[in-house]
């Protein structure tokens, strides 16, 4: 037959399974399959074929009882099927080896059908983004997971600004300054530990998160109290109750002293008030009280001067009774 020239060109489709066979689609082997569509070159016009061949008596090119063989063509359509396999010896470097069968299918004979086997220097060129995020991998400081450019392709999963890599809490969002992870608020009282200056305890932000304190325990914070050392009341902004309120007090209860006609002797209906103005008086921290007997208009202004002081004795005489000291009445 000679020297014969053919040529083949096409297109195909390679369908490569290292990811599925390996977990990587960039293992050093590199497993594929392929198909293709191509046009083939081989002049086969010099040559005669039987018109049935040993294929089950398929007709080649066309039955004539007068011709019993055909002339064959040049120029085919050609189908190639295959398996190869690339050897990658570095990162743009392999071997290449492939099997191909070959078929004409729309001629009737299978003579122009063959096997081809190849073997290949292969080279990889450009730059390469394996995990597909948009980054190259020269430039992906973490190129087996997709991420974000403005990361050079690492990915920041709670959306916080902190790359994962960088992230002490990749799933939960904070700030940059806490290495990602948010502030905590270890005494809950919505004040951050960061700017809290009682961490274990609770407090309002206006005291930086401390509980006002009550220096003196009387139950009026500080921040309210007029007299911050000394226990005092509510109703007189954390200071003790003046002397004047006692003062009003004691004079309300002895108002309600009654005497026995004419006489300095108190009447037992007044032990009540002498009672409560005892009480006042031993709870005005010391304070000293005048105490001033009255009498109507009747009879002798002496006389009645006389009765008032000694009235005002008595009363002072029951009050210490009771436990006032002699030291805080004077009459």
């Amino acid at each position: 037959m000679g020297k014969e020239f053919m040529l083949m060109t096409g297109l195909g489709l390679q369908l490569k399974f290292a990811g599925l066979l390996f977990g990587n689609e960039d293992a050093w082997f590199d497993p594929y399959v392929r198909v293709g569509a191509n046009y083939l070159r081989h002049d086969y016009t010099g040559l005669t074929f039987p018109v049935t061949d040993s294929y089950n008596d398929v007709t080649y090119a066309g039955y004539s009882e007068n011709k019993p063989y055909t002339q064959g063509r040049a120029d085919h359509f050609a189908l190639s099927t295959g398996l190869g396999t690339n050897i990658w010896l570095t990162k743009n470097f392999g071997l290449g080896i492939q099997g191909d069968y070959v078929s004409t299918p729309v001629d009737k004979s299978r003579l122009a059908n063959f096997w081809q086997a190849s073997a290949s220097l292969n080279f990889r060129f450009g730059n390469r983004d394996k995990d597909k995020d948009g980054v190259l991998d020269k430039d992906d400081l973490c190129s087996e997971t997709p991420g974000l450019p403005e990361f050079q392709g690492c990915p920041d999963t709670d959306g916080d600004g902190v790359p994962d890599k960088d992230d002490n809490c990749p799933e939960v969002a904070g700030p940059v300054e806490n290495n990602g992870c948010p502030w905590p608020d270890t005494d809950k009282d919505g004040v951050l530990d960061k700017d809290d200056a009682c961490v274990d305890v609770a407090g309002p932000a206006e005291n930086n998160g401390c509980p006002w304190p009550d220096t003196d325990n009387d139950g009026v914070l500080d921040k309210d109290d007029k007299c911050p050392n000394v226990p005092g009341l509510p109703e007189y902004k954390g200071c003790p109750k003046p002397q004047e309120a006692y003062a009003v007090e004691a004079t309300g209860a002895l108002k309600g002293i009654f005497f026995n006609f004419n006489k300095a002797s108190i009447r037992s209906e007044s032990n009540t008030k002498l009672d409560q103005a005892a009480e006042v008086i031993k709870s005005s921290n010391g304070g000293t009280f005048l105490v001033v007997g009255h009498t109507d208009v009747k009879g002798n202004a002496n006389y009645n001067l006389k009765l008032s002081r000694e009235r005002a004795a008595s009363v002072v005489a029951a009050l210490e009774a009771r436990g006032v000291n002699p030291s805080q009445l004077k009459s």
